[in-house]
């Protein structure tokens, strides 16, 4: 299993762990998107970008496929431009996720 996001300027986080990761704008980096795994450690996915919330999306992995979960975002969460509070993933392939006015790319191997 293998979870690929890639943000607009082209940064990626790849994930091969289950567990649960977040994604939103971090605090201290000021407009910098970032996934956040169960550890703490944090990767960069895009720059700039102010219409991401602070707690925008919870991406949990397990043996099931993946879950994406919006936080209660102020701009919303969109897979294929349909908004969505819960998506499940459960086969392999890409995907437009949109957070706000935030396109990100996802790929996703079972």
């Amino acid at each position: 299993m293998k979870l690929t996001i890639i943000g607009p300027e082209g940064n990626r986080a790849e994930i091969e762990e289950m567990g649960d990761y977040y994604i939103g704008r971090s605090p201290g980096w000021g407009r910098v998107t970032s996934i956040t795994g169960s550890d703490g450690e944090s990767q960069p996915i895009a720059e700039g970008h102010t219409s991401v919330s602070r707690d925008h999306l919870r991406v949990l992995i397990s043996d099931d496929g993946v879950v994406l979960g919006d936080r209660g975002s102020t701009m919303g969460s969109f897979l294929e431009d349909e908004r969505f509070d819960t998506e499940h993933l459960t086969h392999s392939g890409q995907s437009k996720l949109r957070l706000g006015s935030v396109e990100f790319r996802l790929a996703y191997e079972m």
